[in-house]
C-alpha cells in the first residue's frame, strides 16, 4: 500500500527520534563509489551501498531493509535482514 506525503513526513518525524545519522566524507563516498564500479553495482543499487557503508562506518552490525535480496548481493561485511 503507498502512503501519502504527508503519512510519510509523519512517519519519519516519529522515526527520526530513535535514529543516528551518518555523513560520508568526500573520500568515503569516493571509495564507496569506487567499490561499487568494482563490483558492477549500477543505478539504484549504487545508493543502497552507499547506505550500506554508512551502515558500516557507524559500526552497525545488521541492516533492517525491505530490500533485503539487493542489499544482499552489494553488501559485504554485515548482516542484511528483510522484513515479510
Amino acid at each position: 500500500m503507498r502512503s501519502t506525503a504527508e503519512d510519510a513526513v509523519r512517519l519519519l518525524e516519529d522515526l527520526v527520534r530513535d535514529l543516528e545519522f551518518v555523513e560520508m566524507s568526500a573520500a568515503q563516498t569516493f571509495r564507496a563509489l569506487g567499490k561499487a564500479k568494482k563490483l558492477g553495482v549500477r543505478g539504484g543499487l549504487v545508493h543502497d551501498l552507499l547506505h550500506a557503508e554508512a551502515a558500516l562506518l557507524s559500526g552497525a552490525k545488521k541492516i533492517f531493509t525491505l530490500n533485503g535480496e539487493d542489499f544482499r548481493a552489494i553488501s559485504q561485511g554485515i548482516v542484511v535482514s528483510s522484513a515479510g
